[in-house]
């Protein structure tokens, strides 16, 4: 797939909330023939942050203390990979059996990929959105001192090559081992948490030792490769709070994007700072 990295171009950083979506939708409408007019997006507040998924970080994870040593290399070597794929399934396999006693029934293997994503264990899947705002949210959220970055995707036209994750699909096929898939594939999940449904939410699914940005540069079978080209551009560090006061005013804030009590105080804590930040400057 094509990787078109806007990141240091001049005139393509984001500077306004609205400017970037009506940009978004203009790259909707001008699609090649081989992808659909969908764009997925993603918001990383550390625009140095690689499009690597949870399990294939090194880094420390929890009170300086890393889930795999670091790569002798700057690549995981096949030895080290193979001891990752270890732990990866370990977390897996464990998670599902505790996830059984909370939903009342053992969880399909994608169920469990899913669930465990979006509940603090590290997978190889990654986050995206359908919603522009919702990607830039949290590429202004944190990290105040530093650039955040928007990456975005356009899916491949023939939406029957993606996965499903229901073994009843007729169209799609099922693959019933989230581990053994190859390639870059689309996951579109069961909205099995009121977060996937307030971020317009899907997956996608790789080899988490290299980051997606990098196998750009690999070869792929037709089947195996989902996404037909990807971008990925700038949010300046001094834009990041007024995006946020404008996202804030359309409804786009913590507590819309994570619908639970946690978010609601979370939420209210940071719409509070953003407007006594402004009374405070006046």
């Amino acid at each position: 797939f094509r990787f078109f990295n806007k990141y240091h171009v001049p005139g393509e950083e984001i500077l306004d909330a609205f400017e970037f979506a009506a940009r978004l939708h203009q790259l909707g409408e001008e699609r090649p023939t081989t992808a659909l007019g969908a764009v997925w997006l993603r918001g990383q507040a550390n625009g140095n942050w690689k499009l690597q998924p949870s399990i294939g970080r090194c880094h420390p994870v929890w009170l300086g203390l890393r889930l795999h040593p670091k790569p002798a290399a700057q690549q995981f070597s096949p030895k080290e990979i193979e001891a990752a794929k270890d732990v990866e399934y370990n977390l897996l396999h464990r998670f599902r059996r505790q996830a059984h006693a909370h939903l009342g029934h053992a969880p399909t293997r994608w169920e469990t990929i899913t669930l465990a994503q979006h509940h603090g264990l590290p997978t190889r899947l990654l986050d995206w959105t359908s919603n522009p705002l919702a990607a830039l949210y949290f590429a202004a959220e944190s990290e105040s001192h530093q650039d955040g970055a928007v990456f975005a995707f356009r899916p491949v036209r023939y939406f029957t090559q993606f996965l499903c994750v229901h073994p009843d699909e007729p169209l799609q096929k099922h693959n019933r081992e989230p581990l053994k898939v190859k390639g870059v594939k689309i996951i579109y999940s069961m909205m099995s948490s009121s977060r996937l449904v307030a971020q317009s939410g899907a997956f996608t699914i790789q080899s988490p030792w290299t980051p997606l940005e990098e196998q750009s540069k690999h070869a792929f079978m037709e089947q195996s490769l989902d996404i037909v080209e990807m971008f990925k551009w700038r949010l300046p560090t001094q834009c990041k709070v007024e995006i946020l006061r404008q996202l804030n005013r359309t409804g786009i804030h913590h507590g819309s994007l994570f619908p639970d009590l946690q978010g609601a105080g979370t939420g209210l804590l940071r719409s509070q700072l953003l407007r006594t930040d402004v009374l405070v400057r006046r």
